[in-house]
């Protein structure tokens, strides 16, 4: 069966698409990925799949010669999505957000073919809100976002993430990272772009950290802090382990006793899934997406919100402080998640055909 993916290239994205493709992949099935990847064009490279990119902007309304872009670019994407489809001749398509997904699921309306529209967050985005209108079956991962979808066939698949807790004695994952045994470790997380502020206040508090819990840290700066912070941490008197880009994140999951990240929906869904505390501060221009998710875990009482506007070191190091004396047996969040996300999602593109 041939399946065209549609998608953006940022990393909440790209990712579940990605876990999604490659269990389809395994299936037998024939994949192209189609979407605005130029930031997703080393993974899908390494990752082994074909991928053709569209032109498309995000919608400006703030400027008349934004919007008239908008509206240019997303027609020659319909149509260039209209010629794409008639040539690989795909027996579905699975739209993963943003708006360069929005013109293949159009595509795909016009030419018959059944059409997927995965939603990774709580609170549909705008784009995916204009691609429901098109796609014959919405896939979920949050039970909550039913209550914004009007589709008739809506499936709660969750979000594909990485979930497989290694299989390798703890001392030798944490010697992986040049870390050690009988120390609280905190993984950061800014997100695969990573976030400057998030970085900034959580180094403010490594001293603090390190003298009341005796710390050690994993940290995930993002390419553009990567250098100063790898600089900073030499000096900082905690072990650490610092890089751009956590390539194996199941491990750095495996060892962490605390999480500090944004709450994208792939993040919290691996925060849930590990069985991890966490301080989660939503990134403040995606709406209220972030809030919503974050909101998920802080219900179930593993989580402890932050607004970007009120994280200070000070915070952060109570918050922190107060998950330590949150009891093991209630740092689960089973009931708000679905087990084996991705080969519900890949089910549900696959029997779109039948």
């Amino acid at each position: 069966m041939k399946i065209i993916i549609a998608t953006g290239g940022s990393g909440g994205h790209i990712f579940p698409a990605l876990k999604t493709a490659q269990q389809l992949r395994g299936q037998g099935h024939e994949i192209l990925f189609v979407g605005a990847l130029r930031f997703a064009e080393d993974h899908l490279k390494q990752a082994g799949f074909p991928f053709v990119i569209l032109n498309v902007e995000g919608l400006n309304t703030k400027s008349p010669l934004g919007i008239f872009l908008f509206f240019y670019l997303m027609i020659r994407a319909v149509s260039r999505s209209v010629s794409l489809l008639c040539s690989f001749k795909p027996q579905a398509v699975a739209g993963f957000g943003s708006y360069s997904s929005f013109p293949v699921v159009l595509a795909a309306r016009l030419l018959g073919i059944p059409a997927l529209v995965h939603e990774q967050n709580v609170i549909p985005g705008r784009a995916n809100r204009f691609s429901f209108r098109w796609a014959r079956r919405v896939a979920v991962t949050f039970e909550e976002t039913k209550h914004y979808v009007s589709n008739r066939d809506i499936v709660w698949t969750g979000c594909p993430c990485n979930s497989r807790r290694s299989p390798q004695p703890k001392a030798d994952l944490l010697a992986s990272f040049n870390l050690r045994a009988n120390r609280k470790t905190i993984l950061v997380l800014g997100g695969s772009q990573g976030s400057r502020y998030l970085n900034e206040v959580f180094f403010e508090a490594v001293p603090y950290l390190q003298a009341d819990c005796n710390i050690q840290v994993i940290h995930m700066t993002g390419r553009t802090d990567f250098s100063l912070y790898d600089e900073k941490y030499r000096s900082a008197g905690v072990p650490y382990h610092v890089c751009s880009f956590l390539n194996n994140i199941e491990d750095a999951y495996s060892v962490a006793d605390v999480v500090i990240a944004r709450a994208g929906a792939g993040t919290v869904c691996e925060i849930a899934a590990f069985g991890l505390s966490s301080v989660l501060v939503p990134y403040p221009f995606a709406g209220a997406h972030q809030r919503a998710n974050a909101a998920v875990l802080e219900r179930a009482g593993t989580a402890i919100v932050i607004e970007q506007k009120d994280l200070t070191r000070a915070t952060l190091i109570e918050a922190i402080n107060r998950l330590d004396k949150v009891p093991a047996e209630t740092q689960r969040a089973d009931d708000s998640f679905i087990v084996n996300p991705t080969e519900r999602l890949a089910e549900a593109i696959v029997s779109l055909n039948s």
